[in-house]
């Protein structure tokens, strides 16, 4: 996710959640990190998992 390691960033990325595809991670477990903005990009597949990511603002890591 975009942005701080806060509540709301752990509640859109779907970590308390387990299940398609995602593993539990508690909130404790919020890293931050400063990436350039150019290695972040948009999911960039068809899937519908693929679209909500999109529009809840997760990025994909790419260096």
């Amino acid at each position: 996710m975009k942005g701080p390691a806060n509540l709301k960033n752990w509640i859109m990325s779907g970590k308390w959640q387990p299940g398609l595809g995602n593993e539990f991670a508690p909130f404790s477990s919020g890293q931050e990190f400063e990436v350039p903005a150019s290695s972040l990009h948009f999911p960039r597949g068809f899937l519908p998992t693929d679209w909500i990511k999109y529009l809840i603002g997760q990025r994909r890591y790419m260096p």
